[in-house]
């Protein structure tokens, strides 16, 4: 899914398929959005990405805001990695336990 997600921000970005977001190109909004995001959880990380890329689906996004856009999905995709693999790691230690 995260693979997937990343690829599909790529391909946007690629593609040329932009919409504006002033909320990601403001950089105290944007501090304070990355520092919220570390507090969520992994579902709550994969709805922002979604939201992501619908803003970029839209179409009506100049190339800056795009990038913006972007770069939050990717550093977005990679904190919901990060919580995937440590899920993935306490599994694996509690298989091992039995």
């Amino acid at each position: 899914m995260i693979e997937s997600a990343h690829l599909y921000l790529e391909d946007f970005i690629t593609q040329g398929l932009f919409m504006e977001s002033q909320h990601y190109n403001n950089p105290n909004t944007a501090k304070t959005h990355s520092q919220e995001l570390e507090n969520q959880d992994f579902e709550q990380l994969l709805s922002c990405v979604r939201e992501i890329i619908t803003k970029l689906n839209s179409q009506e996004i100049n190339l800056k805001d795009s990038l913006s856009l972007y770069k939050q999905g990717v550093h977005t995709l990679s904190l919901a990695q990060k919580l995937l693999e440590s899920a993935q790691l306490e599994f694996e230690e509690l298989q091992n336990q039995f």
